[in-house]
């Protein structure tokens, strides 16, 4: 048992903390070279890191320069139990997307250029039913998919760890949403946002 040990030690001195960043870069490029063939469109130098979900990749845009770390859920359902939808997820030049993200939607997704979103953020357009009493008493994953409309976040905008953006919002350029706020309404140009719901905590100087 000592001696497995002390194998096991003198490998990991052997392997440096470099050459592992390395390797996972590496195969992260592999991951992105694999799958960006099933986009509708994928920009020069973007990158994916491995564990990310993806579902109908063909209803999504990649930008130029676009970074999406690992673990994060991408999802453009065009069918629900049924229902039929046209779904479009846009995510332009430079933006940046942190680990554990859920970006989901029935009808749409855009997001501008250089856009930093951080981790565990959620941008979804739609609902599973409405506030009916009748709804309510069928199963939640048995209800139909509802969209007040998509989601639109314009050039610049800073999003903060653990945000949630609901359905038929416009977040317009150079916004800043404080972590842990939950966007039910637009947010004007060139503010600063936070809380549940998000309201407006700082107006920029002219």
């Amino acid at each position: 048992m000592n001696f497995i040990k002390i194998v096991i030690k003198y490998i990991l001195r052997l392997i440096s903390y470099r050459s592992v960043q390395k390797a996972d870069r590496f195969f992260n490029i592999l991951y992105t070279h694999w799958v960006k063939y099933s986009f509708a469109s994928f920009g020069g130098n973007s990158y994916l890191e491995r564990g990310l979900r993806l579902w109908n990749a063909k209803f999504i845009s990649i930008g130029q320069r676009v970074f999406i770390r690992r673990m994060g859920n991408l999802s453009a359902w065009d069918e629900y139990m049924g229902q039929q939808f046209q779904p479009k997820i846009e995510i332009g030049d430079g933006c940046s997307i942190g680990e554990f993200f859920n970006m989901s939607c029935t009808n749409s997704i855009v997001l501008g250029q250089n856009v930093l979103i951080g981790r565990w953020v959620t941008l979804i357009d739609h609902a599973h039913g409405g506030n009916g009493e009748e709804e309510l008493e069928i199963p939640p994953a048995e209800r139909n998919l509802v969209s007040k409309g998509g989601i639109v976040i314009e050039d610049n905008v800073w999003i903060g760890d653990k945000v949630t953006i609901c359905a038929n919002v416009y977040i317009h350029r150079g916004a800043v949403i404080g972590a842990n706020s939950v966007v039910t309404k637009d947010v004007a140009a060139h503010t600063v946002v936070a809380g549940c719901p998000a309201r407006i905590i700082k107006t920029a100087l002219k």
